[in-house]
């Protein structure tokens, strides 16, 4: 299973506030790309993000995906 990025953000211990902090973004965009929201975040967001969680660009960007993909389904198939 692919990580999406709540699962990268609380493997490493961060709340969302923690992790825009640390990104310099606001919470708000930490929440819309993990519910994937957003359709095409700007790179220097993603590249924050990623910095910040100690990630290659690329993992951010395939955990986006995954959000993305997963967005409107229920939990129970979402988690699979």
């Amino acid at each position: 299973m692919r990580p999406n990025l709540r699962r990268l953000r609380k493997r490493r211990g961060y709340t969302q506030p923690v992790l825009a902090r640390m990104a310099r973004v606001n919470q708000t965009t930490i929440s819309t790309l993990e519910r994937g929201k957003v359709a095409d975040p700007k790179h220097s967001t993603i590249k924050r993000i990623a910095r910040a969680l100690g990630v290659p660009i690329d993992t951010l960007t395939a955990a986006l995906a995954q959000s993305r993909s997963t967005a409107g389904r229920p939990p129970s198939t979402a988690a699979r």
